[in-house]
């Protein structure tokens, strides 16, 4: 069940206590060296990388339990204002084709 914060707050204690000790991380020493670590933080740059990587964002919408339709994924989650230029040049690459026509 989730808590009254939502299905977010007990996988982000599980992930707190499990994972970070796991991996040798102290969240309580980063956070007075000024550094967020948090599941929502590793969320992000899972999200960030599936879509510089190119993938679908109906995948990775549905990889971050939001639906379809819902604008958070993008707009929250990952940083859409830093994709790669070589990445949007290929998208463009693969899907115009005027630069394959003779217009001389």
């Amino acid at each position: 069940e989730p808590s009254s914060a939502g299905w977010g707050d007990p996988i982000s204690r599980w992930f707190s206590r499990t994972v970070l000790k796991k991996v040798g991380i102290d969240k309580d020493k980063e956070e007075q060296k000024g550094t967020l670590i948090c599941f929502h933080c590793t969320r992000r740059t899972f999200i960030s990388t599936c879509i510089n990587n190119g993938e679908e964002k109906y995948l990775v919408k549905r990889l971050a339990g939001h639906s379809i339709d819902d604008d958070i994924t993008l707009s929250v989650y990952s940083d859409v204002d830093k994709i790669d230029l070589k990445l949007l040049k290929s998208v463009i690459d693969q899907n115009l084709k005027w630069h394959e026509l003779n217009l001389g």
